[in-house]
């Protein structure tokens, strides 16, 4: 059974977290959808874009986090994109445990992304 589950945050950002019963690390994350390999907003179509220096639209990064082919805060730090994800779910009214659980589970599918891979 698979579960996927939308959660809201910071600037209309939503985090997407799938719960499998047989968790496999390549799949807890990873949708068929393009995800901002920054802050791991799903970009649903081309508006959720950010650009390229040259106006091509970016086929890695959100408007939020990209825009004329340089990061909106290219001084932000891993810590800093969890502190703005976890604040972003303090304002959410979803349930505690759930809330919870999203917060634990952030830092662990930032580090799968490009920006963070170190």
């Amino acid at each position: 059974m698979n579960h996927s589950w939308m959660l809201w945050f910071n600037r209309k950002k939503f985090l997407s977290v799938n719960l499998l019963t047989e968790f496999k690390k390549k799949d807890l994350f990873m949708a068929k959808k393009a995800f901002c390999q920054s802050c791991g907003m799903p970009i649903a179509d081309d508006s959720y874009k950010g650009t390229q220096a040259n106006g091509e639209f970016s086929t890695d990064y959100c408007i939020y986090c990209y825009m004329q082919g340089r990061f909106v805060q290219p001084e932000l730090t891993f810590d800093e994109m969890v502190e703005i994800g976890r604040k972003g779910l303090d304002n959410n009214s979803m349930p505690k445990m759930q809330k919870w659980l999203f917060k634990k589970l952030y830092p662990i599918q930032l580090k799968g992304l490009k920006r963070w891979k170190n």
